[in-house]
């Protein structure tokens, strides 16, 4: 799983293993094309420094500017917020897009965004304390859950003793 991240100007280079021809000194290299980075504006982020036009989404291939969220992908990839929603993010199992803020976590695999996990009959918003079952995948709250289950028990004696009356 990524972890969303903010620009960070620290003062850490991925460098060429070897050291420069005929020099005593480390280059400051782009990881992504491996050329000195000069004096040009430059990003790093995980102990890796990118050129600024380097510094892209792996999606989109769109420059990810400095008041941009990304996240950063396994094998060393950075991608957007929307394309990391659209392609790579965990999804909410009521609406099914991208969860990339906070989520609900009911189970491993049923993760819900905030303002999709509401009550299945009076849709309500719901917290992990007041949940029950519907019977159909669904949640409900406490309230909603015991009057569908009065509901349930008034139809079904309903029909029994229409069925006892009828037999008699």
């Amino acid at each position: 799983m990524s972890s969303q991240r903010q620009f960070s100007y620290r003062k850490k280079y991925c460098y060429r293993s070897q050291r420069e021809e005929q020099h005593d000194v480390v280059i400051k290299r782009c990881f992504q094309c491996d050329q000195a980075l000069g004096d040009g504006p430059a990003y790093s982020v995980d102990g890796c420094t990118y050129h600024a036009k380097h510094f892209a989404c792996c999606a989109c291939r769109q420059p990810i500017e400095p008041t941009q969220t990304f996240q950063v992908l396994d094998q060393d990839k950075i991608c957007c917020s929307p394309c990391f929603g659209g392609h790579y993010a965990p999804k909410c199992s009521s609406c099914g897009k991208g969860i990339v803020d906070m989520c609900v976590k009911i189970s491993r695999k049923e993760l819900y965004h905030q303002d999709c996990f509401v009550c299945s009959r009076c849709h309500h918003p719901l917290t992990t304390n007041d949940v029950l079952p519907d019977g159909e995948g669904g949640y409900m709250d406490n309230e909603c859950y015991w009057a569908s289950r009065l509901h349930k028990f008034v139809l079904t004696n309903k029909q029994k003793a229409l069925m006892d009356y009828a037999g008699s």
